[in-house]
């Protein structure tokens, strides 16, 4: 199978459903962007000892790259669900995640909730998710082991502050944290190792991140 023989196949049915799936797939078929020639094992991306592999999609139509993402992120589950290992992560950056479905069912929903046993390290960055995103796949996206939130847009400061408190610093605390925030500072939350130097989960913290010439 592949798309050009799936465009025979819907182009030869008669109900208006194949015609309306037919044209709204057209801009991809014409793209033919897929290699039908070769096989291709996803152990070449998943073990290249520390090679990285970028997957451009820029010169694509918005919808075309989220369709092509998406299909790309569902091969690698089913991969990575039959051979992945999680002392072998499989670390995926996937940027502007917002304009990805994490709706129930999606392959990022999916990475998200059960990513880990499978090897997964994914990735999710993006620079807002407040109106671009449901209340659901913010919630969704925020069971990340790991958050970094440097400082968000003024209208999501309380969201961001909501998530992040706890036992130790209320919500409204946040608030003034996030407002003060500098240029490169974020609030880390997640696991790491505690003072009594035992890992696990700990409250978040403000951090500078250190700049690459502090770094070297």
């Amino acid at each position: 199978m592949d798309f050009e023989k799936l465009r025979q196949l819907l182009g030869g049915q008669t109900s208006t459903y194949s015609k309306t799936v037919l044209s709204k797939m057209q801009q991809l078929f014409d793209l033919n962007l897929f290699d039908t020639q070769h096989a291709f094992d996803w152990s070449k991306i998943t073990q290249r000892d520390g090679k990285v592999t970028v997957i451009q999609l820029t010169s694509l139509d918005r919808e075309i790259q989220t369709v092509i993402t998406e299909m790309l992120m569902w091969d690698a589950w089913y991969s990575l669900v039959k051979y992945g290992d999680k002392s072998r992560p499989f670390v995926v950056v996937l940027d502007e995640a917002q304009n990805l479905s994490i709706s129930d069912g999606s392959p990022a929903q999916k990475i998200l909730q059960e990513g880990r046993k499978y090897g997964w390290s994914a990735w999710f960055a993006t620079q807002f998710m407040k109106g671009a995103l449901s209340s659901d796949e913010i919630s969704r996206l925020q069971q990340a082991a790991e958050t970094l939130n440097f400082k968000p847009s003024a209208e999501e400061i309380g969201s961001v502050a909501s998530m992040l408190s706890d036992s130790n610093t209320s919500a409204s605390e946040w608030t003034e944290i996030i407002k003060q925030m500098q240029k490169g500072h974020c609030i880390v939350k997640g696991d790491r190792i505690r003072p009594n130097n035992t890992f696990g989960a700990a409250p978040a913290v403000l951090v500078k991140v250190s700049s690459f010439e502090e770094r070297n």
